[in-house]
C-alpha cells in the first residue's frame, strides 16, 4: 500500500459538517480513501457512479501537494466501536497527517504550559508510540543500507519495536560478533518524500493563516517553519545524528552520572543508526523515577548544572 497524501479538511456528510482526516492510498492498483471524523466515527470511501470529484476534498491550490489523482468516490458512514476523546482524535489526526506533523505534535507535548495538560499527555504518545512499519520493510532497509543480511549482523533481532516515533522506529537486537545488546534505529521507508509533502502543506497553511490573520506576521510563522524544516530534514540523516551523539559524549566525558550510548559507526548509515542499548526510565515518568532512585534530588541538581 502506498500513501499519496494526507490532509485534514472540513467536509459535509448527510448535511452535517465535520472535520475529517483524509488519506489517499494506492492498493492493488486501485485508489482508496480512508477518513476519520472528529466525533470518532469513520468514513469509508468507495468508488461509485456518484460523480463527486476527488479534488473536492483538497484546497483550491492543491497543486502544491504533488500529483493528486482525480477519481470518483462516494462516502459511506461507519460508526467506530469506541468513541474517542478530543485529545485522542487530535493525536490520531496528527499521526495520519505524517512525520512532519507528528514532529510538531511531539514539540507541543513538551509544552503543557501552552496547551491543556490532557492534550499534552495524549500527544506525548507521539514521542515513541506511533504506528510502526512492518518488520519485513524494516529489515529490507537495514540490509539495503548496510549491504549484509540481518542474520549475519545480529544474533537476535526483536520483531516488535521498542519505540516508534515520527520518522523512525527502534528495535532491540544483539550483535552477532560482540554479543552486545544494541538499539537499531531505522528510518521508516518513504519518509523523505512524505516529509517533503508535509512541509509543502505546512507552508501552504502558513500562507493561508497569514493571509486571513495578518497579525500573525508579528510572530514570524514563515521563519519558524523554515527553522523547523531545516532541523527536521537534518534529523533524517542518521550519520549526522551519530556525529552529534559522539560530540555530546565528548562534552560529558568524565561525568559519571551521564552516559551517552556508544555508536557503532561501522553499522551506521544515513537511514540506520546502531547504538548501545540502555534500559531505563523516561525522564517524564516522575513517579517511576522516584520509586527507582533514592537520591533523585541529588541527580536533579547535578543535571541542572551539567
Amino acid at each position: 500500500m502506498k500513501e499519496l497524501v494526507s490532509i485534514i479538511t472540513p467536509f459535509g456528510v448527510d448535511g452535517e459538517e465535520a472535520f475529517v482526516i483524509l488519506s489517499v492510498r494506492v492498493l492493488d492498483d486501485s485508489l482508496q480513501v480512508f477518513s476519520t471524523r472528529r466525533d470518532g466515527s469513520e468514513l469509508c470511501v468507495e468508488q461509485s457512479e456518484q460523480r463527486v470529484p476527488l479534488f473536492f476534498f483538497f484546497p483550491a491550490s492543491h497543486a502544491e501537494l504533488g500529483a493528486v489523482p482525480t477519481r470518483i468516490f462516494h462516502l459511506k458512514q461507519v460508526l467506530s466501536l469506541k468513541p474517542l476523546t478530543e485529545p485522542e482524535q487530535l493525536r490520531l489526526a496528527i499521526e495520519e497527517l505524517g512525520p512532519a506533523f507528528i514532529k510538531m505534535g511531539q514539540i507541543l507535548s513538551l509544552r503543557p504550559d501552552i496547551i491543556p495538560s490532557e492534550y499534552a499527555w495524549e500527544l506525548e504518545k507521539l514521542q515513541d508510540r506511533t504506528m510502526g512499519e512492518p518488520l519485513d520493510r524494516i529489515k529490507t532497509v537495514i540490509e539495503d543500507e548496510i549491504g549484509r543480511e540481518i542474520s549475519t549482523l545480529f544474533a537476535s533481532f526483536e520483531d516488535r519495536p521498542v519505540a516508534s516515533g515520527s520518522i523512525a522506529q527502534v528495535h532491540k537486537a544483539v550483535l552477532r560478533n560482540e554479543r552486545e545488546a544494541v538499539a537499531v534505529k531505522v528510518l521508516k521507508p518513504g519518509t523523505h518524500e512524505i516529509v517533503r509533502k508535509n512541509l509543502s502543506i505546512m507552508r501552504l497553511f502558513v500562507r493561508l493563516a497569514v493571509h486571513y490573520i495578518p497579525e500573525l506576521k508579528l510572530y514570524g510563522p514563515a521563519e519558524i517553519l523554515q527553522e523547523f524544516s531545516e532541523i527536521l530534514i537534518g534529523d533524517l540523516n542518521f550519520v549526522r545524528v551519530a556525529q552529534f551523539m559522539e560530540r555530546f559524549s565528548h562534552f560529558f566525558k568524565g561525568r559519571d552520572f551521564v552516559h551517552i550510548p556508544r555508536v557503532y559507526r561501522d553499522l551506521t548509515t544515513p537511514s540506520v543508526l546502531v547504538m548501545e542499548y540502555i534500559d531505563g526510565i523516561k525522564i517524564s515518568d516522575g513517579d517511576a523515577l522516584h520509586r527507582a532512585v533514592s537520591e533523585i534530588d541529588r541527580i536533579e541538581n547535578r543535571l541542572s548544572f551539567a
